[in-house]
């Protein structure tokens, strides 16, 4: 509590770390330790000071490659020490995670950057498998393509030449050893060219690699007597394989221009926009963090009060169960976030097409298995869009009218998981919501159908002989909220219901809100009630609204989705018992380390860790505490020949808004801004 003997005790930090075990530290230049607030993401000299920490210690062996690097998350007595304005030295530390790639031992590192650059702690994990790495993925690849057995088996359906033979790397859902580090790789076919698509060319055959041993120790397909052959017809999407018909080729340009440049500020990962401000932030995991979102409160009578919303928000978890229950497709569930992490995962954004108009972007710093950074660059783009109009009153007596424009400010990445791509976006709206939003795109991940004419039960015919398979994406985004500070929140639950009594309801009309408090963890693991118009509040019961008298709050409204419709008890829900329910609520302890839904290590995973499992321990009390919100929600995608070559891009998501936060509408004040380059086009050019 104390800010002077908190830095008392970083000194202290500091002087057991020069006199006791040195093996951990490094002779290197600490002033590469350069960061302007505690949630400032690792840059890439920190890195390389991380890693070289870690190899100068005695417990790192040759044979160790660095799975990850990334900051570890700064307590929250560090921030509201920082918050304090205090000028003493705070420590900062960084997570790692090594693994042995001849026997899978794992260990997890903790290193100190400051005071001093040293390792301090390193735990030997047993029965887990961090993430796979972009290098394990293609590691997985060369080592299926090397094996004898599987090069005879495509050189009898007719491919000899095996660069023409993609592998997708997907984790194992079920039957798995977890004494090995497998993948298993859906295969596929190029026609004549390396840019073909691949997926209207799947091959029956799923063979299953181990990393450690670096060989093929299974070569599976579906139960038939004789593989059917590969659909050879192209379907392609690349520009170079195709020309502009019908009405597209009018296309005309559409230009988004800012003469004066955006509305927003970025100093360093701090942005102000109107009267939001918060930091981006990004790692290997969770791709996009953001933190720390306020929003200067100008109706409460301080122009200057900036009031807090959210602690941090990320997407923790996701998971794509596979309907087919033919083996091997039985097992075909990704976990993608900790799976293969979406940081890493990230694409580089391209100007023009992935954001237009006036864009500011920021870098994400990743490392490889040496423990070099990798410097992504333009991993995260920030601009502003037209969102329509933000309200509108015509006084039809006098024809008066009163029109606003709204405006939005998009943060946003894309990451591609193998045949996916997944852009997630944050968006600020100048009524005080936030609305995250996930876009799905990319390819379907395709097979063979067994036979000639044959239509499959469980997927669509997205050509012939192609089978796209029924599946989910179930998301699941952890909010940390911080409604009027982070100490003392709760969560009610909202309904609308009918008044049965008809001595109160004699006309039938009547309905009523019905709040309840979610008092303990399980109480709180919910579902969304769409006839109910179900939402969650957050509220702060220490703040009372000036005019209702009731709690200041933001509510979270959702989406309508399925749940995982895989059964209880399967593989697919055990190891991601996250995507059962639409809420969880947890109260936040500054000792755990309660970032991921389905647990730290998902990979391999049996259920044994994990927000369901966290709650079923000890149940805790959530109402005026510091609490975190786990949301899930999804797509239930049933394909369509029209989701083929290419997936036009399918939305889902969530919103935040204010409810009874502010004393009324916080955008009664944007100003009317005209376009002045807005033209009529009432008469068409062929008019005469």
């Amino acid at each position: 509590g104390d800010t002077r003997e908190f830095c008392v005790g970083v000194e202290l930090l500091r002087d057991s770390l020069a006199m006791g075990d040195t093996r951990g530290l490094v002779g290197l230049d600490e002033s590469a330790v350069e960061y302007d607030h505690a949630f400032d993401d690792l840059n890439a000299s920190e890195i390389r000071l991380v890693s070289s920490a870690i190899r100068s210690h005695s417990v790192f062996d040759a044979n160790f490659v660095f799975n990850s690097i990334s900051l570890k998350e700064p307590s929250k007595s560090i921030i509201a020490l920082m918050e304090s304005n205090s000028s003493c030295d705070y420590p900062r530390f960084a997570e790692c995670i090594t693994i042995d790639s001849t026997n899978g031992t794992v260990y997890l590192w903790s290193v100190s950057l400051k005071p001093a650059v040293a390792v301090v702690s390193v735990q030997l994990l047993q029965g887990v498998h961090p993430l796979y790495t972009p290098e394990d993925c293609f590691l997985a690849e060369e080592i299926a393509k090397s094996d004898p057995q599987l090069q005879e088996l495509l050189k009898s359906l007719g491919f000899s030449d095996l660069s023409m033979v993609a592998c997708d790397p997907w984790s194992i859902a079920d039957e798995f050893d977890a004494t090995k580090r497998t993948l298993q790789l859906f295969l596929y076919a190029r026609i004549n060219d390396i840019d073909d698509n691949h997926y209207a060319h799947p091959i029956n055959i799923v063979p299953v690699v181990d990393l450690l041993e670096k060989k093929v120790i299974s070569i599976d397909h579906p139960p038939i007597q004789s593989l059917p052959p590969i659909p050879l017809k192209c379907n392609n999407f690349h520009s170079k394989f195709k020309t502009i018909q019908s009405g597209h080729s009018l296309l005309k340009p559409l230009e988004i221009v800012q003469p004066q440049g955006p509305s927003f500020t970025v100093k360093k990962n701090l942005v102000e926009w109107q009267n939001w401000r918060f930091r981006v932030g990004f790692n290997h995991r969770e791709g996009l963090i953001i933190r720390d979102v306020q929003y200067r409160d100008c109706l409460g009578g301080n122009e200057q009060e900036f009031r807090k919303i959210v602690y941090r928000m990320s997407c923790s978890e996701m998971v794509v169960p596979y309907a087919d229950p033919t083996a091997p497709y039985h097992r075909k569930a990704a976990k993608d976030v900790g799976d293969y992490g979406l940081g890493y995962c990230c694409n580089s954004l391209k100007l023009s097409c992935d954001c237009v108009g006036s864009i500011y972007y920021f870098d994400g710093v990743l490392n490889n298995h040496q423990g070099e950074p990798i410097v992504l660059e333009n991993a995260v783009c920030m601009h502003e869009e037209d969102a329509g109009v933000l309200w509108k009153h015509m006084e039809y007596r006098t024809g008066h009218s009163e029109t606003r424009r709204a405006r939005k400010l998009v943060v946003q990445c894309t990451s591609t998981v193998v045949n996916y791509e997944y852009q997630f976006r944050y968006v600020f709206q100048q009524d005080g919501s936030i609305h995250f939003e996930i876009g799905l795109t990319g390819m379907l991940s395709t097979n063979q159908v067994n036979e000639a004419g044959e239509s499959p039960e469980y997927g669509t015919l997205v050509m012939p002989g192609v089978n796209a398979q029924f599946h989910q994406h179930l998301f699941n985004v952890r909010l940390d909220m911080a409604v009027d500070g982070w100490e003392s929140n709760s969560v009610v639950e909202t309904d609308v219901e009918p008044v049965a009594d008809q001595t109160l309801n004699p006309y039938g009309n009547a309905f009523i809100r019905k709040d309840t408090v979610l008092r303990n963890e399980l109480d709180a693991v919910r579902d969304i009630e769409p006839m109910k118009n179900r939402v969650w509040k957050i509220v702060n019961p220490n703040k009372l609204h000036p005019t209702t008298q009731k709690p200041v709050a933001y509510k979270l409204i959702p989406s309508a989705s399925p749940l995982m419709l895989a059964q209880k008890g399967s593989a697919f829900q055990k190891n991601a018992a996250f995507g059962s329910h639409s809420l969880w609520v947890t109260q936040f302890d500054e000792n755990s380390d309660e970032y991921f839904a389905a647990g730290k290590f998902p990979s391999a995973s049996t259920g044994q860790d994990g927000v369901a499992v966290w709650i079923q321990d000890r149940n805790a009390v959530i109402e005026q505490k510091d609490v975190v919100v786990w949301h899930t929600f999804g797509v239930t995608h049933l394909p369509r020949p029209e989701d083929f070559p290419v997936m036009p891009m399918e939305t889902t998501g969530f919103t935040l808004k204010p409810d009874g936060f502010f004393v009324n509408n916080p955008s009664n004040d944007v100003p009317v801004l005209k376009s002045e380059l807005s033209v009529s086009n009432k008469r068409s050019c062929c008019d005469k």
